[in-house]
């Protein structure tokens, strides 16, 4: 196994948000929420390595204590159906 358990990628679409420079903040607010997950995510990492992808879908973020709840919600389903699918029964 080469690299990283996890790897993250942002992704902020052109026609939701015209100006770069508001793509970046968004994009910067999301990577500060990830960072402050980050330890949590690997902690509930099943063996192997995982890409997450984050493709932000409104022209405002929320606040970066919001982005974490909402961050660690979806990281809990991506768990559940990857033991779902992996499951040695």
């Amino acid at each position: 196994m080469e690299g990283p358990p996890l790897r993250v990628a942002f992704s902020i679409p052109k026609k939701l948000v015209r100006k770069a420079s508001r793509r970046n903040f968004i994009r910067r607010r999301l990577r500060e929420a990830y960072r402050a997950e980050k330890s949590y995510f690997l902690e509930r990492l099943p063996v192997g390595q995982a890409w997450l992808y984050w493709q932000w879908r409104d022209r405002n973020p929320p606040p970066i204590a919001s982005l974490r709840l909402y961050m660690r919600a979806l990281y809990e389903n991506f768990i559940h159906l990857c033991s779902a699918t992996f499951s040695s029964d």
